[in-house]
């Protein structure tokens, strides 16, 4: 039976936390035709199918096909990079492929050129965010304080525009290090730059981001700044 296939395979942690009602569809699949087939094309590329189909229980309703398109994709960007996301970053498998090939165009040509596939097996997570809604004004950020390409990693793309490189920048009304704009907790930002936590947080919290979102577009900096 398929819950018993999903037990011997992936584990009964698959079945009692990944297999949610929202997700119970998933017990509809046929065994020969869709279970097997794609675990067993997760398991030659996947270090650890169960925390893969944990993490997104999804991924075992894709098609072969779309997977296979995927991985082919991944792998003639970095022989590890399937592995990568589907360890770290799976959701990433359920995105729309075309959307997926713009992201990583973007990636190549505006931020990283040959190094994408080495900064993407970094931070694998970069390829689910937001083209528009985060990535796109995240770089234009960082390229409009002159941080340069070479020195921006994943994690620094993947850290929140609105809740920390924003107010952090404008709280501060100077460029910081990479790992205290992008990377810090509040707390150890405020202790390396002497700054009180508790206001910076209420800045952080009641700025006006209207005119952030200004100054991302025009380059006209705020009142405040």
């Amino acid at each position: 039976t398929r819950i018993t296939y999903i037990s011997d395979n992936l584990g009964n942690s698959v079945l009692s936390k990944g297999l949610t009602s929202t997700h119970a569809n998933l017990l509809g699949l046929s065994v020969t035709q869709n279970l097997q087939p794609t675990v067993d094309l997760l398991q030659s590329r996947s270090n650890n199918v169960t925390k893969t189909v944990l993490q997104h229980p999804a991924i075992l309703g894709l098609s072969l096909s779309n997977l296979r398109a995927k991985i082919q994709h991944f792998d003639a960007i970095h022989p590890q990079l399937t592995n990568r996301i589907l360890q770290c970053a799976p959701a990433a498998m359920s995105l729309c492929f075309d959307n997926l090939k713009t992201t990583l165009d973007f990636l190549e040509t505006e931020l990283w050129g040959s190094r994408v596939g080495d900064m993407l097996c970094e931070t694998p997570g970069v390829l689910t965010l937001s083209l528009s809604k985060n990535l796109r004004p995240t770089v234009h950020f960082y390229k409009t304080l002159g941080y340069t390409n070479n020195k921006i990693r994943g994690r620094h793309v993947a850290a929140s525009l609105y809740q920390r490189l924003l107010p952090r920048y404008f709280y501060c009304k100077h460029s910081l290090p990479l790992h205290l704009l992008a990377v810090a907790s509040d707390a150890i930002f405020c202790e390396n730059l002497g700054l009180d936590i508790n206001d910076y947080r209420q800045f952080r919290d009641t700025a006006d981001r209207w005119s952030w979102e200004t100054w991302l577009e025009t380059g006209i900096a705020p009142i405040f700044y």
